[in-house]
């Protein structure tokens, strides 16, 4: 009967266009299941099963190809299968199935992450009405808008724009533990698998039992089921198995999305908070380790190291701004104020962390304990159905513990004010061991403080805090440096480093020239160039000028104004010292061994090396400034050298019998030198008494160090002139004892030239070829070369 056939093509019409519905309906299931918060549901998803195996089986059988071809057109999925011969298979069912698990997983954890952002604006939104002070500040975006933008959009856009209740800790944590279940799920379905349609896989605790060895799949067919299609959902037990290192793979994925937005940015969010999000990121992790194995995780961790420096270079820089504006204001005047006032160095370390970590309810607030995995701890899948969602009461946790009150910024300063400093009643008689001034206390002393909380609450980047911890002194170093010590001086340390200054302050000149590219860009290399276009200068960039009037150098003040700079530095690294055993702790064995004592002995060396430098521009400003020459010009040595130049050195057969003339003056200088140094420490409370005579000391050193390069370069000199010049140094030293003590280093200066003259008295060129190389590295190519022409 033709009526039969026309029926039944009507019905195989009305399947063709039903299949896509009942396939939709399906997968919508699916995806239902597989996103159960509370738990996996085996019956429901081996309902979802049946389905497809209806669909793949009897309904499939009963279509011809060319409708085959038509359900094919009409499919939803991957195009890219479309080179296949068209079959059951092609319809998207079972053996498309753990492609559309693995998508399925995917879509929902980045769903996770989306509705994550979004609660936090609307956080936001509804509360924004009682923040009062962020009433101006806005998120970038409203929740209507974002709530039609992908996860990296979102992760763009969102900021934090001051109190938002729930916090964005809350937010994510709540995101994390979606997450957590959508890998739980995706196990569960991967066990299920392994013993497809049986009573046993209905059974929660069944699905929790370990399969090590691929034997144990069930291989035999269940009554009613075609081998070949039961064969397949076995199939898709080993197919799961690969896939989740991609299912995981798109998890690390967005999370560096949401890590590397703006919310999540210094200084969007507080160190605290990013602690916190970090700890919770490793529990993560090893959710993530005991879903996909530790291959896998080790890239998200490598990840989240990155994310993790990228955050302390946005609080380096911060820092870094902060130290030059208040070194731009900075008096450079003593802070007579006692250590013990704040504290002790401990106070002030304190401080710092305090101020970095204000507005929680503990320092040692943590969500970790709460999740039931430490920090690098181990877990299991095969725990989850007795320790539950790690993230569960992590979560309550983070909502109790949202913030009711603003965090202060990070640079918000506790400032000791300077008037309240240089007004100070503290009784000082500069005795004091150290020399601090308000931008030290206030800012560099705080800041290790501050560095030290991030390498604690940082641990993973404990070692690159540190160094920036160390680019933060470089930054110090490199303003007093280039301020403080006047430009003849860095020309000579820097642009000739064969001479006797550029010998002496070698580790310095490389420490900088090998530091420079740690520093901020525009604190790059001075670049003087010639008539020909090549570079002259090697000097570092005074990226902080300091309006103090120290180009004046008759100025008293800048004699104390660089005293006190180079006191500090003192100061400054007695405070590294400070947090030292504190840093060994918490680096790892291996960065510890390899950088830490390389930074100290480094900084050590270099900070000391800065200070002498300074101190010597002080001597050299002293003499100078009591000259009575012209200020202006670039060369301070002038009197001494103009002394011995008017001297006539030919003297013939006759003996030295009184000092020259020039003698005199240099002695009258000098007790105009120790009566400045004097007048200028007032007793102390401009810089302690104590620096008195290593001041002197360097100021005779100075003295006798000009006295030498006036003896090489005077000419028309015989025997006898040499003679007079030694008895000359020997007067100029006995008078500057009688002045005031002198120690051993200023010996040494006068030894150097009693020898230097001496070797003009040689009359073997071997005695003065020997001579040259037992002491050549000590004097200047030019005074060598004096004695070869003599």
């Amino acid at each position: 009967d033709k009526s039969k056939y026309v029926i039944l093509g009507k019905l195989r019409e009305q399947m063709v266009a039903a299949l896509p519905t009942l396939r939709k309906s399906t997968d919508q299931l699916l995806s239902k299941v597989c996103s159960s918060a509370s738990s996996f549901d085996p019956e429901k998803y081996e309902q979802g099963i049946l389905a497809y195996l209806a669909l793949d089986g009897k309904l499939m059988s009963n279509l011809t190809k060319e409708q085959l071809g038509k359900i094919a057109q009409s499919s939803s999925y991957d195009t890219g299968l479309a080179a296949r011969s068209i079959s059951a298979a092609y319809i998207g069912s079972i053996d498309s199935l753990p492609e559309k698990i693995q998508r399925t997983f995917i879509n929902l954890s980045e769903q996770a992450f989306r509705k994550a952002l979004i609660a936090f604006l609307e956080g936001w939104e509804n509360n924004k009405e009682k923040d009062t002070k962020n009433l101006e500040q806005k998120p970038g975006l409203t929740v209507a808008q974002a709530r039609g933008m992908s996860l990296e959009q979102l992760s763009e856009r969102v900021v934090v724009p001051g109190i938002s209740r729930p916090s964005l800790i809350a937010c994510m944590c709540s995101a994390f533990e979606t997450i957590c279940d959508l890998l739980h799920n995706h196990f569960l379905v991967m066990q299920w698998h392994a013993d497809p349609l049986s009573k046993e896989s209905r059974d929660p605790s069944y699905l929790h039992r370990k399969i090590d060895q691929e034997s144990e799949l069930k291989q035999n067919t269940k009554e009613g089921i075609d081998p070949k299609m039961f064969a397949k959902l076995i199939s898709v037990h080993r197919s799961l198995r690969l896939s989740r290192r991609y299912v995981w793979g798109a998890v690390q994925s967005q999370l560096g999305l949401v890590l590397k937005g703006r919310a999540c940015q210094y200084p969007n969010l507080k160190l605290q908070s990013f602690h916190q999000l970090i700890e919770l990121v490793d529990v993560l992790c090893n959710v993530g380790k005991a879903y996909a194995g530790d291959t896998y995780v080790l890239e998200t961790r490598a990840m989240i190291r990155e994310i993790c420096k990228a955050y302390i270079q946005g609080f380096h820089n911060d820092c870094v701004e902060s130290l030059r504006n208040l070194l731009k204001r900075e008096s450079w005047q003593k802070l007579n104020v006692s250590l013990e006032s704040f504290g002790g160095m401990e106070g002030l370390v304190e401080r710092g962390r305090r101020r970095h970590l204000a507005g929680l309810r503990s320092l040692e607030y943590s969500l970790v304990p709460s999740t039931g995995i430490t920090v690098g701890g181990i877990w299991s899948m095969h725990d989850y159905e007795t320790n539950s969602n790690p993230f569960s009461v992590a979560l309550k946790l983070a909502i109790k513990n949202t913030p009711i009150t603003d965090v202060p910024a990070d640079n918000e300063l506790d400032h000791i004010p300077e008037q309240d400093g240089a007004r100070s009643d503290t009784p000082s008689n500069g005795s004091s061991r150290f020399v601090y001034t308000t931008t030290v206390v206030n800012c560099l002393a705080r800041d290790v403080g501050r560095y030290l909380t991030v390498m604690e609450k940082l641990p993973l980047v404990s070692a690159d805090t540190l160094g920036k911890l160390q680019q933060l002194y470089n930054e110090f170093l490199c303003v007093l440096l280039t301020n403080f010590v006047p430009m003849y001086l860095l020309q000579i340390v820097f642009d000739q480093p064969g001479s006797s200054l550029g010998k002496d302050y070698q580790l310095l000149r490389q420490y900088i020239t090998l530091n420079q590219s740690s520093l901020t860009a525009d604190n790059s290399k001075t670049m003087l160039l010639d008539n020909n276009g090549q570079m002259k200068s090697q000097i570092p960039k005074r990226n902080v000028v300091l309006n103090i009037g120290l180009d004046n150098l008759e100025a008293s003040y800048a004699i104390a104004a660089r005293i006190v700079a180079g006191e500090s530095l003192l100061f400054a690294y007695a405070m590294l010292e400070h947090i030292k055993g504190r840093v060994e702790v918490i680096l790892p064995p291996v960065e510890r061994a390899k950088t830490l004592q390389h930074i100290y002995d480094d900084m050590k060396a270099v900070m000391n090396q800065t200070r002498q430098l300074i101190f010597k521009a002080v001597a050299k400003i002293l003499i100078y400034s009591l000259s009575g020459e012209n200020v202006k010009r670039t060369n301070p040595e002038n009197f001494i050298k103009n002394g011995v130049a008017s001297t006539k050195w030919r003297k013939g057969n006759a003996r030295p019998k009184v000092s020259s003339e020039y003698v005199k003056d240099i002695l009258f200088r000098a007790r105009k030198v120790w009566a400045k140094l004097k007048r200028e420490s007032n007793d102390g409370k401009n810089y302690p008494l104590s620096l008195l005579s290593e001041l002197w000391n360097l100021c005779v050193e100075e003295v006798l160090d000009q006295l030498l390069e006036a003896y090489a370069t005077a000419e028309h000199c015989d025997i006898q002139g040499r003679a007079q010049m030694l008895y000359d140094t020997n007067s100029i030293y006995t008078g500057i004892e009688n002045v005031a003590p002198v120690i051993e280093e200023a010996l040494k200066s006068k030894k150097k030239i009693e020898s230097y003259l001496k070797a003009f008295f040689m009359d073997r060129t071997e005695d003065v070829d020997d001579w040259i190389k037992r002491n050549g590295r000590d004097y200047e190519q030019y005074m060598l070369a004096k004695l070869n022409r003599k």
